[in-house]
């Protein structure tokens, strides 16, 4: 069947009914939402291409029309907030397991040489998340009352 003409909330309802022909549609409609939503983020992270961003987009309209999460108004207004904080998650990831290049030379024999350093969004998050474990730890254990010590054991 032809979806071209029907709009993302008709096509989100016949997917719920079970027709899954309309997913390529809806698919098609919402890959200038992803790519706006992406446009930030290309370049900075090397092993994504734009393939890989479609690629997100289409598993977060899957994820939110097989969830059931989507209760009305404009899907692609819904679909935008979904991406965009899909995309903030892998951003964070990604910029949590990847180095960044601040310089590289070149020897004599062609070999290049990069300096790597751990991004300052990550030394920033370690730092934070460290500070918030030692004031729960502080916190815990001046909520604890005084153990009392035992008299010592006797013989009798």
């Amino acid at each position: 069947m032809n979806y071209i003409t029907y709009t993302n909330e008709e096509l989100v309802s016949i997917i719920a009914v079970g027709d899954d022909a309309a997913y390529e549609q809806l698919f098609r409609n919402l890959a200038p939402i992803t790519l706006h939503e992406a446009e930030m983020y290309r370049g900075k992270m090397g092993t994504y291409s734009t393939e890989d961003f479609l690629q997100e987009g289409n598993i977060v309209a899957w994820e939110i029309i097989s969830r059931g999460n989507f209760k009305g108004g404009k899907f692609s207004t819904y679909f935008g907030g979904a991406i965009r904080k899909r995309l903030i998650r892998i951003w964070r990831a990604y910029n949590m397991k990847n180095l960044v290049c601040i310089g590289e030379s070149k020897n004599c024999w062609g070999n290049i040489t990069r300096i790597l350093v751990e991004s300052d969004y990550a030394k920033e998050y370690r730092q934070k998340k460290a500070e918030q474990q030692k004031r729960w730890y502080e916190k815990k254990k001046a909520a604890q009352p005084p153990k009392e010590k035992k008299p010592p054991m006797t013989k009798e």
